[in-house]
């Protein structure tokens, strides 16, 4: 699920920061989805 996902990037689960975090920085707001084998299949 993308809320794990993002707690996992900011280090809320573990304390370990996701390196991307040193090169990048957020402008706006987005996210990522990856559907599933079934759906990708379906098309």
């Amino acid at each position: 699920n993308i809320e794990q996902q993002l707690l996992s990037m900011f280090g809320d689960l573990d304390g370990k920061r996701d390196a991307m975090l040193r090169f990048s920085r957020a402008v706006t707001g987005s996210y990522y989805f990856a559907p599933s084998l079934t759906r990708l299949l379906s098309l």
